[in-house]
């Protein structure tokens, strides 16, 4: 765990240090969280329904809190309707 969190705190980007949280924190693939929609995510429960996932099956993850703060401050970083982590290029 120290690994971990020492990995994370070299991280200055919010984005890029996002991805990591939740690719850890809620153990998501790395299609998962590029494809990741903020519909998706449910905040009030703290769960992230992923969509066609790596088997082509729905499935609901637990969100931890630590991220759930992590994701608002993002949003207002990053405004976007629907995708949560918006490429270069649109």
């Amino acid at each position: 765990m120290e690994e971990c969190f020492s990995i994370f705190s070299f991280v200055e980007n919010p984005k890029h240090k996002l991805l990591l949280l939740i690719g850890y924190g809620a153990g998501l693939r790395r299609s998962e969280i590029v494809t990741l929609k903020w519909v998706d995510i449910l905040f009030d429960e703290r769960k992230i329904h992923v969509k066609q996932s790596k088997v082509k099956k729905h499935r609901i993850v637990m969100l931890p809190y630590s991220i759930v703060v992590l994701l608002m401050n993002y949003r207002n970083l990053y405004p976007s309707d629907e995708w949560v982590f918006v490429g270069q290029y649109g």
